[in-house]
């Protein structure tokens, strides 16, 4: 009887967190379709002075306005750009497609900024940060889950059938969680679910493994 009542409780628990898993997900993709960040596709390293061009991407909003590898970005629309988040803000005022001025230094040396160093302005206009992959990571997601789901209706009394449901459910959440960077209470959970999914995931073989290892010591 105390058995069966477990059994039934552990159900209903699955149940709710799977449900809300999917309905978080759900409204994670909605949301993800709904908001777009803005990029000059150009990866941004501080160094003295503002934010180096460590990467220029051939094709990207930067390359296109004229910036190269090594150079140094000083402010946007007149704002100082010392650390990368100041410069996130920024772009992020501006907004997809939108227009932005960067005062661009181009030092003889890459990234090291000199009182020699040519100065100019140019004008990036900003496009959408390209999050086509996440629909290839959210379809391993469901693989995950129909998998789980599939083994625990199929074998629902087999040893540790619960245990691998939990890792493919983890899984689930992993890869189909995809915070937008808008971190509204939609998306802190949305962050902090993701988080906590990339530290059970990979623990809960060795945990099972540490479980068996218990299980078969001699009383």
């Amino acid at each position: 009887m105390k058995n069966a009542f477990q059994t039934r409780i552990l159900a209903v628990v699955l149940a709710a967190v799977t449900a809300a898993a999917c309905v978080l997900a759900g409204l994670n993709f909605t949301a993800e379709n709904d908001f777009n960040v803005p990029t000059d596709g150009i990866a941004w390293t501080e160094v003295d002075g503002g934010l180096c061009a460590q990467q220029v991407p051939a094709g990207s909003p930067g390359q296109h306005a004229g910036i190269r590898t090594g150079d140094i970005l000083q402010s946007v629309d007149d704002i100082p750009t010392p650390r990368v988040s100041a410069f996130t803000r920024q772009i992020f005022r501006d907004g997809s497609y939108g227009k932005a001025v960067y005062e661009i230094a181009h030092p003889a040396q890459r990234c090291t900024l000199q009182p020699s160093s040519i100065k100019f302005a140019v004008q990036v206009y900003l496009d959408r940060t390209d999050r086509s992959i996440n629909y290839g990571l959210r379809l391993i997601a469901l693989v995950y889950l129909f998998i789980g789901l599939y083994v625990l209706f199929r074998r629902w009394t087999a040893p540790k059938s619960t245990h691998f449901y939990v890792f493919c459910l983890a899984s689930f959440v992993l890869y189909a969680f995809r915070y937008t960077s808008q971190f509204d209470t939609l998306d802190w959970w949305i962050y902090w679910s993701s988080i906590v999914a990339a530290a059970l995931q990979p623990a809960l073989p060795a945990l099972r493994l540490q479980l068996l290892r218990l299980a078969a010591r001699p009383q």
